[in-house]
């Protein structure tokens, strides 16, 4: 049997960075859209919404930030599927927090396996991009 899904909150790991927020937003909406290709085809694009989701389905599977529409904002919240970040900083220094995730849940807590899983695909992509 497949262990259910269970948000994890308070995870409040920050990963910080030494490139502007504007620039992290991009790197992260990068990630995004490479995943898009393991779909096979199978997303579809909602204009007036700017986000991808599964063909015949409301699953979001990538949701780009703007940028240059969130420049003013401090602390920009964005939430997915399986994880909640924070993302902050100004023009020379960024961070990226990981608030919340959602790991599966059953016998055994996948907590940890969830937050290597995120750092993973994410955190480690985003530094590899920075380089």
């Amino acid at each position: 049997m497949r262990p259910a899904l269970k948000k994890i909150e308070h995870i409040d790991k920050q990963y910080d960075f030494s490139m502007s927020k504007a620039r992290l937003i991009s790197y992260f909406n990068t990630i995004q859209l490479s995943e898009i290709k393991n779909y096979n085809g199978l997303v579809d694009f909602d204009s007036d919404k700017g986000i991808f989701h599964l063909h015949n389905s409301k699953d979001t599977v990538a949701y780009p930030l703007d940028y240059r529409k969130l420049a003013g904002e401090d602390t920009i919240i964005y939430k997915t599927s399986y994880a909640e970040i924070q993302f902050s900083g100004d023009y020379a220094r960024s961070s990226l927090k990981l608030i919340s995730l959602y790991a599966a849940w059953g016998k055994k807590n996948y907590t940890q396996k969830a937050v290597e899983q995120f750092e993973k695909k994410v955190i480690r992509k985003i530094r590899k991009m920075q380089r």
